[in-house]
Protein backbone atom coordinates (compact mmCIF):
# COMPACT_ATOMS: atom_id res chain seq x y z
CA UNK A 1 0.00 0.00 0.00
CA UNK A 2 1.40 3.29 -0.97
CA UNK A 3 -0.26 6.44 1.52
CA UNK A 4 0.55 10.27 0.32
CA UNK A 5 1.31 12.51 2.95
CA UNK A 6 1.90 16.30 3.95
CA UNK A 7 3.70 18.64 6.02
CA UNK A 8 3.47 22.22 6.99
CA UNK A 9 6.16 24.90 7.86
CA UNK A 10 7.18 28.02 7.88
CA UNK A 11 10.71 29.36 7.52
CA UNK A 12 12.39 32.70 6.92
CA UNK A 13 13.21 33.91 3.66
CA UNK A 14 16.48 35.69 2.84
CA UNK A 15 14.46 39.09 3.32
CA UNK A 16 13.49 37.74 6.97
CA UNK A 17 10.02 37.37 6.48
CA UNK A 18 8.20 34.09 6.89
CA UNK A 19 7.34 31.67 4.51
CA UNK A 20 4.49 28.97 4.48
CA UNK A 21 5.55 26.01 2.52
CA UNK A 22 4.71 22.03 2.24
CA UNK A 23 6.51 18.81 2.27
CA UNK A 24 5.36 15.90 0.23
CA UNK A 25 5.83 12.61 1.37
CA UNK A 26 5.12 9.18 -0.53
CA UNK A 27 5.16 6.03 2.30
CA UNK A 28 5.45 2.98 0.66
CA UNK A 29 5.55 -0.31 3.32
CA UNK A 30 7.43 1.29 6.78
CA UNK A 31 9.96 3.64 4.21
CA UNK A 32 8.85 7.19 4.07
CA UNK A 33 10.40 8.89 0.63
CA UNK A 34 10.11 12.66 0.22
CA UNK A 35 9.03 13.85 -2.99
CA UNK A 36 8.90 17.11 -4.75
CA UNK A 37 6.92 18.75 -7.29
CA UNK A 38 9.15 20.14 -9.90
CA UNK A 39 9.18 23.46 -11.27
CA UNK A 40 9.59 23.47 -15.37
CA UNK A 41 12.42 26.23 -16.14
CA UNK A 42 10.95 27.39 -19.75
CA UNK A 43 12.51 29.98 -22.02
CA UNK A 44 10.86 31.72 -25.50
CA UNK A 45 12.97 32.27 -28.79
CA UNK A 46 14.42 35.17 -27.22
CA UNK A 47 15.81 33.32 -24.13
CA UNK A 48 13.38 35.08 -21.12
CA UNK A 49 12.15 32.78 -18.76
CA UNK A 50 7.85 32.06 -18.93
CA UNK A 51 5.99 31.19 -15.71
CA UNK A 52 5.48 27.87 -14.83
CA UNK A 53 1.56 28.48 -14.05
CA UNK A 54 1.01 25.20 -13.60
CA UNK A 55 3.39 24.45 -11.07
CA UNK A 56 0.34 25.71 -8.27
CA UNK A 57 -1.82 23.47 -9.64
CA UNK A 58 0.21 20.49 -9.39
CA UNK A 59 0.79 21.12 -5.80
CA UNK A 60 -2.53 21.94 -5.15
CA UNK A 61 -3.71 18.69 -6.22
CA UNK A 62 -1.01 17.12 -3.87
CA UNK A 63 -2.05 18.91 -1.13
CA UNK A 64 -5.56 17.57 -1.78
CA UNK A 65 -4.74 14.39 -2.07
CA UNK A 66 -1.91 14.38 1.10
CA UNK A 67 -3.10 13.29 4.81
CA UNK A 68 -1.22 15.44 7.27
CA UNK A 69 1.98 13.36 8.18
CA UNK A 70 1.51 12.76 11.83
CA UNK A 71 4.08 13.50 14.41
CA UNK A 72 6.78 11.29 15.19
CA UNK A 73 6.22 8.87 18.39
Amino acid sequence: MVNLFKKSYTYKNKDGEDVNATRFYVKCGDRLIPIQPTYFEKKDEKGNSIEDKDFAARKAVLSSYAEVLPDKE
